[in-house]
Formats: structure tokens, sequence, C-alpha cells
């Protein structure tokens, strides 16, 4: 085989050692844990592409014409898998649960869970009227810090002691603490083996989603919203890695 011809394969070899090398060891199934796949494989597409436009140019102008259709097509559909993605973000829930917490009273006091990429944005400026604090079961050393929060190392389930006064959940960090139903062929991570086995959260995470927790009552259940007549036209919000289409979950106190 030509120097030439070894080259070709190179744009594969770098696709097919990621999902080896990579994926398949961290035992990953997520979106992006296939992009590198998929980035190198595109390399044969422009190729296959290119080099069929560049045979049809000496056959008739109506195969030519048909193959720059039929490839216009092509990209303006992935093209629009990638739009409803921009469109899901720019109608993320996060956008009503900020507009929400920006309307609390002075010195009210929100509880939030979970890693930051699933967090909606907080004031946690001076002028803020809340004061926003962080629970989980991680040791607060080895976390990535909410910067202007309280950060708190205790039970779900002591909220009661706690008595915030709104509670923040994005639906992505209470569904992992939630055992669900695999498809053939999956198995649970060992992460999710963990948090599933925490049975402090199994019980409060189910009772925030059930709209059951004690002393708590659901004021609005945030979801992804697409314009107008981008859902005529068949959008939908697309959900990728868990953060980019979530629905958020707020509580607040019976009491207040």
């Amino acid at each position: 085989m030509s120097v030439s011809r070894t080259f070709r394969l190179l744009p594969l070899c770098a696709g097919v050692s990621s999902i080896v090398f990579f994926t398949l060891v961290v035992a990953r199934c997520e979106y992006r844990f296939v992009l590198p796949l998929g980035f190198w494989l595109a390399y044969y597409g422009g190729v296959a592409s290119a080099a069929c436009l560049s045979r049809l140019r000496s056959k008739s102008g109506l195969a030519l014409r048909s193959a720059q259709a039929a490839l216009a097509v092509l990209v303006l559909w992935a093209a629009g898998h990638s739009f409803q993605v921009h469109l899901t973000q720019l109608g993320d829930a996060r956008n009503e649960v900020r507009a929400y917490l920006d309307g609390l009273d002075e010195g009210t006091v929100v509880e939030t869970y979970g890693w930051l990429v699933h967090l909606p944005h907080f004031d946690v400026s001076d002028d803020s009227p809340y004061h926003v604090q962080r629970v989980s079961r991680r040791p607060i050393p080895q976390r990535n810090p909410l910067v202007g929060s309280e950060e708190i190392d205790a039970p779900y389930g002591d909220v009661q002691a706690r008595r915030p006064d709104v509670l923040v959940v994005p639906e992505f960090t209470a569904r992992e603490y939630l055992p669900r139903q695999l498809g053939e062929g999956m198995a649970e991570s060992a992460v999710g083996e963990r948090a599933q086995a925490n049975m402090d959260a199994r019980a409060f995470f189910r009772s925030v989603l059930s709209d059951s927790l004690e002393g708590y009552e659901v004021a609005l259940v945030a979801g992804p919203k697409l314009p107008v007549w981008a859902e005529a036209l068949g959008a939908e919000p697309v959900q990728v890695h868990a953060s980019v289409g979530n629905r958020q979950w707020i509580l607040v106190r019976s009491d207040r």
C-alpha cells in the first residue's frame, strides 16, 4: 500500500481509536463520547461528495443538478438538527428559573443540588434578593465550588431542619439517584450505582419529583421552550449532556 493510501486511513484510525481506547474504557454511552468518531468520518463524506460532483460534471446537467440538490438537502438536514440545539439553548429552562428567582423577597434562602453544569445562573451579587446554599454529600474540598454560595455537607432529607425557603432542583440531578429502566445491552455505570445506593437521596428526590416533599410544594416546573414558528416546523427541544434541554423544578416552603 502506498504512503498516500496509508494516510487516507488516518482519520478512520483516529475515530476508531477514540472509541476503543477511551469510550469503551470509561463505559459511557452519551452522545459526546462518539463525537470524535463522527468528526473524523466527516472527512470521508466530504471527499466522497467532492468526487461524486467531479465525475458528474462530465455528464448531463440534470445529473449534476440532481446530485447538488441531494447534497444540499443532506447539509440542510444536518444543519437543522444543529439549529434545534441552538434554539433549545436560547429557550433553556434555566432562563425561566433565573427570572423567577429575581422576583423573590429580600432575604430568601434558596437551596440547590447537583453539578454546576446542570444549575441555573444564580445572582450572587450584593444586590441579590436571595442567598444560595448548595447541599451535597460530596466532601466540600472536592467540589467545584458554586462561587458566592454556602456549601453544605449534610443529608438531603434534613431539609426540614435547614428550612430553606425555595428549592431549585435540576431534573437530571434528581433522576441520577432514582433507578431507571435500562435499554437492551445497557448497564448502570458505577457512578449511577453509588448514587442509587444513597437511600436518603433516593427518598428525597423521589418526593421532589412527585410533589410529596413534606413542608414544600411545587411552584414551577420549567422546561425548554422553542419559538412557535420552530414548533410549527416540527422542531423539538434537544437534550444534550443532560444539561441542555434539562427541566428544572422549583419548590417553595408551604408556610412562607
